[in-house]
């Protein structure tokens, strides 16, 4: 197996490169690599169900869609990302057990007993170190997870974590879980020295590939657009309340608002100018700002 180690250092240019080299790779593959600060959804999911948007907004944190199912999960530099890009066996089923023992197994000698849950997971004791995901096409399998091990966990929480309103839909959910850093049991160092190690480790048995990437500027190019990371999601019905006032917005795939309802004659006549633009903070509150009927507390509750 080839151990490829390369990271971009646009989160976006990051998830446009594992489509890349999923569609072109031509022997297995395990990629290690650091995302920077970044909320990253599963591709069936809602991305603004999944996050707090306005925190994210604030802080300059993308959200971002990522080609393989299951939930959402928070980067940062001191979350190592392993990616195993594999051809899939007549059966077309991908081995998560023996794919995750490679990473258990090179975690075990740099002394962390993690262990392999039910779901693919990886933990620690009774904390959670590593989400996975997969993505199957034409008998190939790319299979990804985190590992948790000198994260920001308290920037973490805020920024996947809803603080109103709710959303009627058919998406996945995401499954929470307590978590903990790998480095609170054992510090090896920073991010940068940990991940040396855990490659070193890894290296024993694959071929390094040292090689230069390049991500093609059309794929790139979809990984920083709003159709992608939150349009491609399903339908959905946005519910929230301001005051006393309740009202919902209808959204169809795609991300276009569809209809709008309120109790309120002023806000839903107020809101009614979103008909037919996308639920993205992008083009909703440059919309309600041109109008000048944005508020700090409306500006926090229409996602």
């Amino acid at each position: 197996m080839r151990l490829l180690l390369n990271s971009f250092d646009d989160p976006h240019e990051n998830l446009a490169f594992e489509e890349q080299y999923f569609k072109s790779f031509d022997q297995d593959t395990l990629r290690l690599w650091i995302n920077p600060k970044s909320v990253v959804c599963g591709k069936h999911q809602i991305a603004l169900k999944e996050c707090n948007i306005y925190y994210c907004d604030q802080r300059s944190i993308p959200v971002i869609r990522r080609l393989s199912g299951g939930g959402t999960v928070f980067h940062d530099p001191g979350n190592i990302n392993f990616s195993f890009f594999k051809k899939l066996n007549a059966g077309n089923e991908i081995d998560y057990t023996k794919n995750l023992k490679v990473i258990t197994s090179a975690l075990n000698q740099l002394g962390f007993k993690v262990s392999i849950s039910p779901r693919h997971d990886l933990f620690l004791n009774e904390f959670k170190v590593s989400g996975n995901a997969q993505h199957v096409s034409k008998g190939k399998a790319l299979h990804h997870g985190t590992l948790l091990y000198d994260a920001k966990i308290k920037e973490m929480s805020p920024a996947i974590k809803r603080r109103s309103g709710t959303f009627t839909d058919k998406s996945v959910p995401s499954v929470r879980s307590k978590v903990m850093n790998l480095r609170d049991a054992k510090d090896v160092g920073n991010s940068s020295e940990f991940l040396r190690m855990l490659a070193g480790a890894l290296s024993k048995s694959m071929e390094i590939d040292s090689s230069r990437y390049h991500v093609d500027k059309a794929l790139l190019d979809k990984y920083r657009k709003d159709e992608w990371n939150f349009g491609y999601g399903p339908k959905y019905v946005f519910k929230n309340e301001l005051s006393d006032a309740e009202f919902s917005l209808t959204v169809d795939r795609g991300g276009l608002i569809t209809g709008i309802n309120s109790n309120s004659e002023s806000i839903r006549n107020d809101l009614s100018r979103l008909i037919g633009m996308m639920h993205t903070p992008s083009e909703v509150l440059k919309e309600l700002r041109k109008y000048r009927i944005l508020t700090v507390d409306l500006e926090k509750y229409l996602f």
